[in-house]
């Protein structure tokens, strides 16, 4: 943060370093359409190249996944094709990164905590196996 001045009892301050909270490397981010639905869904409409790189900048952490909607030919009578759910990459600086491997106008971000589903699964079976056990016997 730096100071730019004062006016009357108020200080200025300016952000030199401030990144925004999404960003696409090797291309222009200036144009992307953020809708989040709620705090565990977002959706990001932008015209995306092969090869760039979605930059996230919330901290890394696992659960969060995404899929690319890839720029179909309107043309085409192909059905359109949506892919797979993806984990979501770290950066160096611990912020979470989506490679875009094929040009795309929409990408789906989504916190999907598996291990947390599965250990909640196991828990409540186990629970119920040892109650019948014990109802039984």
């Amino acid at each position: 943060i730096h100071c730019m001045g004062k006016q009357k009892s108020i200080y200025i301050y300016e952000m030199v370093s401030w990144k925004p909270r999404f960003e696409i490397q090797k291309s222009d981010w200036k144009n992307l359409n953020i809708q989040q639905k709620n705090d565990d869904q977002i959706q990001i409409k932008g015209n995306f190249k092969s090869g760039d790189t979605l930059i996230f900048r919330e901290h890394f952490f696992t659960g969060w996944r995404y899929r690319i909607h890839p720029i179909q030919d309107q043309n085409s009578n192909i059905d359109i094709k949506i892919n797979p759910w993806n984990p979501i990459l770290e950066t160096k600086d611990h912020f979470m990164k989506v490679p875009i491997s094929e040009d795309a106008h929409i990408i789906e971000l989504e916190f999907f905590p598996q291990q947390f589903y599965w250990l909640l699964f196991g828990t409540l079976f186990i629970s119920i196996v040892l109650l019948l056990f014990f109802l039984v016997f």
